[in-house]
């Protein structure tokens, strides 16, 4: 295991002396795990999970000539679980140069992480989080004594923030690496969203928008959901349930930032303060134009018709969202999942969104061409991701953390999708494994 440093001061003075050496605008809110190599105390690793990049450097070799780029060493990406940062075996032909070969195949533990913020006139702004002590510290990249705190457990320091944030609900995201600057989503304006949207509209993120009922972006609709934006759905069953289906033809764009996601929850959370749960609203639905002779209609409201003209189709953007405590059994055989997507096609961007706590699938595609990208999948109580019905896209850098459920990957229909990166941690036993086949017939390309 990684050694804990010694003091907090002196991880302050490496970890913003490192970041001097490697800070540019392209790591703006990319977020590192930084820490020691037990088997040479010298030997430090330095994992940015947001841009999937695995760095090691000698102690005192802080330069940015002294560190040597490993991600390409290993199997897959390390995986954060439960306080530890996880490497996998070298990959074939690896050399394990630069610490890789003594990595490998072991777990570390880790209590820094700091974030790249902005770049200011003073040089680069960086948030540094000591998980064990709960205390969050900003400072400028390459200036120890710069670094002051602006959370303390429940105590906030917002005057000591350089860059004018505030920490009130901060909150810290260890399986991406993300840091998130909150906001108190039961003290915002309310707003209920029609149930029919037309045109074009826009959610902004000073309000709290309901779903109340089924909520359809009807075809030639475009939503437009601004960055920090939370949409909070009510509890119900039946008719009662509460959940959003773009229709072919229609677009949602959801274009959050890593600092700033666009989260989907529930009512129960985001008002009430209750605990997150599965099964407290539906979940989001996209229908598509770019469906297979295998595609149904959606099982959950067959009135819903995926259309088969266009592969390329452009259902809108889902970029750095979150779906929440979702999942809604309607009926026998026809589920809500999280994210849903029937034959959605190629041209629509769906990259790092996170899915947690649904009572089915976490996600599921029926048929479509759409390319999937940075996922991470936990607690949901069916299969973590689930493609059917003549599935053809690419998902990359899947990351499943089961507690509950069936399967890590599901595949049925003639599905021969490609999955270029994943990770699958059990946490307990399930019934139909990491990745299961249903039916003759299935295979994919695994690389």
């Amino acid at each position: 295991m990684f050694f804990r440093p010694k003091s907090l001061a002196s991880s302050i003075a490496a970890v913003c002396a490192l970041s001097g050496s490697l800070y540019a605008t392209d790591y703006t809110n990319t977020s590192f795990y930084v820490a020691y190599d037990s088997a040479d105390a010298t030997q430090y690793a330095l994992v940015m999970p947001s841009v999937a990049k695995v760095y090691t450097h000698k102690a005192g070799q802080i330069q940015a000539a002294d560190l040597t780029q490993i991600d390409d060493q290993f199997s897959s990406f390390p995986t954060y679980n439960n306080g530890e940062l996880c490497f996998p075996v070298l990959k074939d032909g690896a050399t394990g140069n630069g610490g890789a070969s003594t990595m490998a195949g072991n777990c570390y533990d880790v209590n820094f992480y700091y974030t790249q913020k902005a770049i200011i006139p003073e040089g680069a702004a960086f948030m540094l989080y000591y998980d064990t002590g709960d205390k969050v510290y900003e400072g400028l990249a390459g200036n120890p004594g710069s670094f002051q705190v602006v959370k303390d457990g429940a105590t906030i320091n917002n005057a000591n923030s350089i860059t004018g944030d505030d920490y009130t609900h901060y909150t810290f995201d260890h399986a991406t690496g993300t840091a998130i600057l909150g906001v108190d989503t039961a003290s915002l304006p309310q707003q209920t969203l029609s149930n029919s949207i037309t045109g074009n509209v826009t959610l902004t993120k000073d309000t709290l928008w309901l779903i109340d009922g089924l909520v359809v972006v009807e075809s030639g609709a475009t939503l437009t959901i601004e960055p920090g934006t939370t949409l909070a759905a009510f509890d119900g069953t039946g008719a009662q349930t509460s959940y959003m289906i773009v229709d072919k033809g229609g677009k949602i764009i959801a274009d959050g930032t890593a600092a700033e996601p666009i989260t989907f929850t529930s009512t129960k959370v985001a008002i009430d303060g209750a605990a997150p749960a599965v099964g407290q609203w539906g979940g989001l639905t996209i229908i598509g134009n770019a469906g297979n002779p295998q595609v149904l209609p959606y099982e959950v409201d067959p009135s819903f018709v995926p259309g088969d003209t266009d592969l390329a189709d452009n259902s809108g953007i889902l970029r750095h969202v979150k779906i929440l405590n979702s999942g809604i059994t309607m009926d026998v055989d026809k589920e809500i999942n999280g994210l849903s997507m029937v034959g959605v096609g190629s041209g629509t961007v769906v990259e790092d969104i996170r899915v947690d706590l649904s009572d089915d699938d976490c996600v599921e595609a029926w048929g479509g061409t759409v390319n999937v990208t940075n996922v991470t999948a936990t607690g949901c109580t069916d299969d973590h991701f689930d493609i059917d019905d003549g599935f053809s896209g690419t998902v990359r850098n899947l990351n499943i953390s089961t507690t509950s459920g069936n399967a890590g990957i599901e595949m049925s229909g003639t599905t021969h999708a490609t999955f270029d990166g994943f990770n699958i941690v059990q946490n307990v036993s399930a019934k139909e494994g990491g990745i299961y086949f249903k039916k003759d017939g299935i295979g994919g390309h695994f690389l």
